[in-house]
């Protein structure tokens, strides 16, 4: 299959059409799938984008850069939290090699995969299963994936914040980072370690955090540490 690309701008345009809502609490900022601010500039004017004339103004200069633009800019154009639900909605139109370059690219900028509330665990889960693997990660991750032992262990940082999600897909094999996110902003939360099969396996991607995505199951039990007993680091030499 080759990639749509004018589908894939269409999908872009319909997302352009959505409201501009300042957040309640704060008037600054905004959700919405290409700005995060109520306010831009255009032919060095401040425009009010909550006003529908200068909403309307903003959209037609978007519309214009869209068009022009391709997949890969497009998603540069994005408001970050909305990649990956763009990224869902043009799958049907995207080869599974330009999904992989795209996933492998703009994942890293994605902040609260497990609490998007465009796209359920299961449709993320799903959409990555909708890619083969050896696309969905590169030569030398997939290399990594293929020599993974049939149990091995893994971890994950929590705080208060986000522990209730007892089923994240995202992971990592170091557990040095997951101490850093369990204490992060100076929190203290805790480290969860856990023996996985190499079949939950969804990804292994690149980067400082090895992270691992994994399609959890019910009820996997998971060993609690505390990131902040010095006995902790007796693990990192297992």
């Amino acid at each position: 299959m080759k990639t749509d690309v004018q589908a894939i701008r269409r999908s872009a345009l319909s997302l352009l059409e959505c409201e501009i809502k300042p957040n309640q609490f704060f008037p600054f900022i905004c959700s919405h799938p290409f700005t995060n601010a109520p306010f831009t500039t255009l032919d060095k004017e401040l425009l009010d984008l909550t006003k529908p004339k200068e909403a309307l103004r903003w959209r037609v200069a978007m519309k214009k850069v869209i068009q022009k633009k391709n997949v890969q800019g497009i998603f540069l154009l994005m408001n970050p939290p909305y990649r990956l639900f763009f990224l869902n909605l043009i799958r049907p139109f995207l080869s599974d090699n330009d999904f992989g370059k795209l996933f492998r690219t703009f994942w890293p900028s994605v902040e609260q995969i497990n609490g998007d509330k465009n796209l359920t665990r299961r449709a993320i889960i799903r959409l990555l299963q909708s890619v083969p693997k050896n696309c969905l990660m590169d030569k030398e991750r997939f290399l990594a994936y293929q020599k993974l032992p049939q149990f091995f262990i893994v971890y994950r940082g929590v705080t208060p914040y986000n522990e209730s999600r007892r089923r994240a897909i995202s992971w990592t094999s170091d557990i040095d980072v997951a101490q850093w996110f369990a204490t992060r902003y100076g929190e203290h939360g805790t480290i969860w370690r856990a023996s996985v099969q190499k079949q939950w396996v969804l990804a292994l991607l690149e980067g400082e955090e090895h992270e691992i995505l994994i399609d959890i199951p019910k009820g996997m039990p998971v060993m609690n540490i505390d990131p902040c007993d010095p006995d902790w680091d007796i693990l990192r030499k297992e």
